[in-house]
């Protein structure tokens, strides 16, 4: 655990400015989420089974209900995952969204109907984070790189311990 945070640490510090937005999810990038999840003061722990958001195409929520699995353990959480539509995400019970490719012209209105109900929006895209419609965008390649919206975790009440802030760049 301590070689992933201090990796982690060195990696996120030699972060490029531009990383691609247009590629597959890696089962790299959901461990690094979920272990991202688990430095949120008082978020979720244990067994945390998030949404996975998609929109005309599920192809992206299909692979990543198939590279979680049957679920991975990081840091204090199990992360699950389930697919819901666009149409079902607002008034989904889970308490973190994973905004897919494709779900652009929903993230909005999703991240306005959840965001007073504590519930964290993730991606793996960098257009979620640009827009303020997720809290936080994980990437694993080229190089680890994790990105905080402080407009919208200020406005889902999230924060993070100050050892992960040194790890992340916000926006």
């Amino acid at each position: 655990m301590k070689y992933f945070f201090i990796t982690l640490c060195v990696a996120v510090s030699v972060f490029s400015l531009f990383t691609p937005d247009a590629r597959a999810v890696s089962f790299k990038d959901i461990q690094i989420l979920s272990r991202a999840l688990s430095f949120i003061e008082n978020g979720p722990t244990g067994d945390v089974n998030i949404g996975v958001v998609y929109d005309a195409s599920a192809a992206e929520a299909d692979e990543i209900l198939s590279l979680v699995g049957t679920g991975i353990a990081s840091g204090k959480i199990k992360l699950h995952a389930e697919k819901v539509s666009a149409k079902d995400a607002k008034s989904a019970q889970y308490p973190v969204l994973l905004f897919t490719a494709g779900t652009d012209t929903s993230q909005k209105a999703i991240f306005d109907a959840v965001n007073n109900k504590g519930i964290i929006t993730v991606s793996m895209h960098d257009h979620c984070l640009n827009s303020s419609n997720c809290v936080m965008v994980v990437k694993s390649e080229p190089k680890v790189d994790i990105k905080v919206s402080s407009a919208a975790a200020e406005t889902t009440g999230v924060s993070f311990g100050s050892a992960f802030r040194m790890m992340i760049s916000e926006q």
